[in-house]
């Protein structure tokens, strides 16, 4: 068995009201593999998971600073 190397990703979704939501978690290194694996967890366009879907992942632990009174982001 091999184990697969993983890197932290700033997750970011938004809902059809545009609130947005952010999350940070662990996923492969590459960006395409690790943006099927977190759109499968967390929603996408097609199948929002909670009413939300992935818009962007970025490499790394970031806060998400956003307008919007309705996102988590200020938190």
């Amino acid at each position: 068995m091999f184990k697969v190397n993983v890197m932290s990703w700033t997750i970011i979704k938004i809902n059809d009201n545009g609130e947005i939501k952010f999350s940070n978690e662990y996923a492969p290194h590459d960006r395409s593999i690790a943006m099927k694996e977190l759109q499968s967890k967390h929603g996408c366009i097609d199948s929002p998971v909670d009413g939300f879907f992935v818009i962007a992942i970025v490499p790394g632990s970031h806060p998400v600073y956003t307008h919007n009174e309705n996102s988590n982001a200020s938190i």
